[in-house]
């Protein structure tokens, strides 16, 4: 096995885990920093997959902004750290079971799906992105025509949560 092979697994073994410890950590503040990890460790897998914009990308708003955008949320929420807060989720039994059923779908689903080279060679023809290594030209491109609505909605929901962390955080509420 090469040395990008094992840093690979190792990464994406991170990511899992991080994953993991982002849900079942009982501090919300340890679980934002679980999930910087886990994001920072998926930059290092797109970086090993030749996707080098993709990564920056990632460390640069989902691990930059996004995670310093939450721990505020956090820190300026008052009722967190209270010992009156439950810590405790009574639908866990029923989340591992649907968990788990949605991992067997997607399993069966990615198994079945044929994973040719024609397909990709079909897609370049529509996506200027599917064609080979994409420049930023390209990207910009698509990202600003074909791609448009999904990123108005994503600025969308980063504004509503940052609207919403204010609002919770207000001191004078009525």
């Amino acid at each position: 096995m090469t040395l990008p092979a094992l840093v690979f697994y190792a990464c994406a073994l991170g990511a899992l885990v991080c994953a993991l410890l982002v849900v079942s950590s009982r501090n919300v503040f340890h679980s934002a920093l679980f999930l910087a990890g886990a994001l920072a460790s998926l930059a290092v897998v797109y970086l090993l997959l030749d996707a080098e914009f993709l990564a920056v990308v990632q460390l640069l708003i989902y691990v930059g902004a996004v995670i310093v955008l939450v721990i505020f949320a956090v820190m300026l929420t008052a009722k967190v750290g209270l010992s009156a807060a439950p810590q405790t989720n009574r639908l866990a039994l029923p989340a591992g079971v649907g968990a788990a059923g949605l991992l067997v779908v997607l399993q069966r689903w990615l198994l079945a799906t044929p994973w040719a080279q024609a397909q990709a060679s079909a897609a370049a023809d529509r996506d200027p992105l599917a064609a080979g290594s994409p420049n930023l030209q390209a990207l910009g491109l698509s990202l600003f025509t074909r791609y448009v609505f999904p990123l108005e909605i994503t600025a969308l929901i980063l504004f509503a949560a940052l609207v919403g962390a204010v609002l919770i955080a207000r001191k004078d509420r009525p």
